[in-house]
């Protein structure tokens, strides 16, 4: 990174493996801070990332559509599609990463979707104001920093940069039809799914829904169905007292060890772990 931002002040801190007081469901990777940037990017990404733009402007493409960035503005990578975008000349940017398994709770929050890649922002100044304070926990040494803070104010600053957002242009056939499936499978996360069916009920093939579904989503379905359950889930164990495996049925699972299973690996705790002490700070 030292050799493509040169001669700037990067304010850059590492949250993945730093611990949390009070945690939460959104905990970022790292944000990072890098004013005067001047180069750009080509590349596929394997994680989520929310970029504020905040001083110039510049070019974003995705998926064969092209933005021009007019900074304040928003732009957005995640896991599937091929990302090419900087500045006209520099621009100033802060850029969080997050777990992919992170976006479909940001998607849900309505603060961050892959319908809005790239957008402008209506609410600059309280944005820029929530961007100082942000810049401020920044520069203090790793050992002074409040990361529940951060979280925190990454989280603010995305909700208002998402007030008023303009819309994308009009989404393809294709595309449609992915979000109203995926609006199906939020509303009922627990029915059993048949892809070839819902493929044909969309009018596509199996390989072309899968492939607009990954462009769309960023991660297979039935990896999407498995996390809309597991955080209903978690849901359920947080605010009911209904026995594990009634949950387990509750969310689509017939048998409660299986569940049990499923829900260690997404949430590195077991059910009744979480239920007792909350979500951990897992990355």
């Amino acid at each position: 990174m030292g050799s493509l931002f040169t001669n700037m002040e990067i304010l850059f801190k590492n949250l993945s493996s730093r611990e949390r007081q009070h945690p939460h469901l959104l905990q970022p990777m790292f944000v990072c801070d890098v004013p005067g940037k001047t180069t750009g990017v080509h590349s596929r990404f394997t994680h989520g990332f929310f970029g504020f733009i905040y001083e110039g402007e510049g070019q974003y493409q995705v998926a064969g559509e092209r933005f021009k960035v007019q900074a304040p503005a928003v732009i957005s990578q995640w896991p599937g599609p091929e990302f090419v975008y900087g500045p006209s000349r520099s621009w100033s940017e802060l850029y969080v990463r997050f777990h992919v398994r992170d976006l479909e709770r940001l998607e849900a929050r309505g603060i961050w979707s892959r319908q809005r890649p790239c957008y402008p922002v209506t609410q600059g100044k309280r944005c820029r104001q929530i961007l100082e304070l942000l810049q401020d926990e920044l520069r203090k040494p790793m050992e002074a920093v409040s990361v529940d803070q951060i979280d925190r104010l990454i989280e603010l600053l995305m909700m208002n940069a998402s007030v008023s957002a303009i819309p994308s242009p009009a989404p393809s056939a294709q595309a449609v039809g992915i979000r109203r499936l995926q609006a199906e499978l939020r509303a009922d996360p627990a029915s059993p799914r048949n892809w070839q069916l819902c493929a044909k009920q969309l009018g596509m093939s199996d390989s072309s829904f899968r492939r607009h579904w990954l462009e769309q989503i960023g991660v297979p379905p039935a990896r999407y169905l498995t996390r809309l359950r597991l955080e209903q889930a978690s849901r359920l164990l947080l605010t009911t007292r209904l026995d594990i495996a009634h949950i387990a049925a509750r969310v689509g699972y017939e048998d409660p060890l299986y569940f049990s299973r499923m829900f260690r690996q997404h949430f590195q705790q077991s059910p009744r772990s979480f239920r007792r002490e909350g979500p951990s700070a897992y990355t």
